[in-house]
């Protein structure tokens, strides 16, 4: 585990806490998170399953759910780099947890198409 000072809403760090179980400071703007070849935000070892979560991107998204930003290629260019790294390890996993429903139901494709499980868990 390593700590990281990545800037993240307090909203986005508390949730990425509560999905990995991981410590966390949102007074200090710190994060720990699993290493490994890349970052991760955490990581079961019961399972042998890598977490990454995403707290609310909705603000990215247009009315009509097309992203106005980057955010949405980078979240997938993000995972695209991860999925190598556990592909090229069974029984390694990897996971992406959402916590708002839009912007699950837009990254579940690309996610499928990598072999990334997701879940939206508010």
């Amino acid at each position: 585990m390593q700590r990281r000072n990545w800037s993240m809403s307090d909203n986005s760090r508390e949730y990425q806490g509560r999905i990995t179980g991981f410590p966390y400071s949102v007074e200090e703007a710190w994060s720990m998170e699993w290493v490994w070849q890349r970052d991760f935000d955490g990581f079961r070892p019961e399972s042998c399953l890598l977490i990454e979560a995403k707290g609310k991107y909705d603000q990215f998204l247009k009315k009509d759910d097309v992203p106005y930003t980057k955010a949405f290629d980078d979240m997938e260019e993000q995972a695209g780099a991860q999925a190598a790294v556990v592909d090229d390890h069974p029984p390694a996993r990897l996971k992406w947890y959402f916590q708002t429903e839009r912007t699950w139901k837009y990254m579940r494709t690309p996610l499928a198409r990598l072999s990334v499980e997701s879940e939206w868990v508010p």
